[in-house]
């Protein structure tokens, strides 16, 4: 019922077939290895290197120097505080069945590729690197150092991962729960997220940069860092936000589940479709610094859009608002759906242009393209444009058209 210590080394000539203490006191050790199972059911202090068949610490464990767990199952039941680094060597399974770092965080927290471990909660001042297949549930922490998820990663809970400095998830990640990830540092996801199991959704937290490859939500996905895309993100009944700067890593696809916004700007020589029954709003520029090599959404829901710049075409299937400037470099200019003008707006088409649908809006609209440029539907019927004006270059076709001031159709034109 009192205190068992153990100052020398355990098995470390002859392994022990096992080691097993009561449930009452508490027990010191340092440095064990056995054939078979380790249980200490009461409260452990560890320090060294243990191993066994089975390592098992059913209450509170405190790392008293630096601890390396090598077993084919290691379960820790209890509490694991400690500043001290753990690492679990084994390839088995490790289960963390209570908070590790709750009271006293660790230096750091090590485990082995080709193992499994599952975590509730852990806090570290250093790196937590995880080469093991994770099960995460909970908040990780790493005050100082890096959170790294090597291995595929699962969620079995709502998961917050506040990185100390960068954090990479370089397998897969899958689990139907929500994943905040706050960092000042880069965060990257190399592999597919939601894949599997779409998660509930994802946000990353205003500061630091994030780099992500093809994720699927049932809810929203929330970026509100610098954020660089690459394949496919879908969020089956939530917004997709890019509250920062968005850059183009390969050719990107949004299924907006409801709203899509970009509020900041969009740059990178990648194709950009955008799929909504929701509104599509871009508030800041589009390919200012680096143009994109095409933009197009789909015909259900809206868009409304400031300058966009791209080299090859720009397709707007649906109800698009625009104001500014739009140029496609050596592609063709396209709005299927109706047109309504929030500023002045000039289309600097690199081959045709086509407004298939209604042009509305009290604002100037000036076309210049050396290619054709078509009017199919009535222009200003609703509200008068301010002035339609069209270059000398290509040519020009036109079904009613009403202005408040000039129409000036300086190439051929076709009334």
């Amino acid at each position: 019922k009192s205190t068992t210590q153990f100052t020398g080394t355990v098995g470390g000539t002859t392994a022990l077939a096992s080691l097993t203490t009561d449930a009452t006191g508490t027990s010191s050790l340092r440095s064990v290895t056995t054939t078979g199972a380790q249980t200490y059911n009461d409260a452990v202090t560890l320090d060294g290197t243990y191993t066994g068949g089975t390592v098992t610490a059913n209450a509170a464990t405190t790392l008293a120097g630096a601890t390396t767990v090598n077993a084919g199952t290691a379960t820790f039941n209890g509490a694991v505080n400690g500043a001290q680094a753990l690492t679990i060597a084994g390839t088995g399974t490790t289960q963390f069945n209570a908070a590790v770092g709750g009271t006293t965080a660790l230096a750091s927290l090590t485990t082995n590729a080709g193992a499994t471990a599952s975590f509730l909660n852990v806090s570290t001042t250093g790196a937590q690197t995880h080469g093991a297949a994770t099960t995460l549930n909970g908040t990780y922490t790493t005050t100082n150092g890096a959170f790294t998820a090597s291995g595929a990663a699962t969620l079995a809970g709502d998961t917050t991962v506040n990185g100390g400095s960068s954090v990479l998830f370089s397998g897969t990640v899958d689990g139907a729960y929500a994943l905040a990830v706050n960092n000042k540092s880069t965060t990257q996801f190399t592999g597919t997220v939601g894949g599997t199991t779409a998660l509930a959704s994802l946000t990353t937290d205003a500061t630091g940069t994030s780099s992500l490859r093809s994720v699927t939500t049932t809810g929203a996905q929330t970026y509100n860092d610098a954020v660089t895309l690459n394949g496919t993100y879908t969020t089956t009944s939530g917004a997709f936000t890019a509250n920062g700067a968005t850059t183009l890593g390969g050719d990107t696809t949004v299924n907006g589940g409801s709203s899509v916004l970009f509020a900041g700007t969009v740059d990178g020589a990648q194709a950009l479709v955008i799929n909504s029954k929701g509104a599509t709003q871009f508030t800041g520029t589009v390919g200012g610094t680096t143009a994109l090599m095409s933009l197009t959404t789909d015909a259900t829901g809206t868009s409304s859009l400031r300058n966009v710049t791209t080299t090859g075409a720009q397709t707007y299937n649906d109800a698009v608002t625009l104001n500014g400037t739009y140029a496609t470099t050596s592609g063709a200019f396209t709005a299927n759906g109706a047109a309504t003008l929030a500023g002045d707006t000039t289309v600097n088409g690199g081959s045709s242009v086509l407004f298939a649908g209604t042009v509305d809006g009290a604002q100037a609209l000036v076309i210049n393209s050396k290619g054709a440029t078509q009017f199919t539907g009535t222009v200003g019927g609703t509200t008068a444009l301010a002035s339609l004006t069209t270059d000398a270059g290509g040519t020009s076709s036109l079904r009613n058209v009403t202005t408040t001031g000039a129409q000036t159709y300086n190439d051929a034109v076709t009334l």
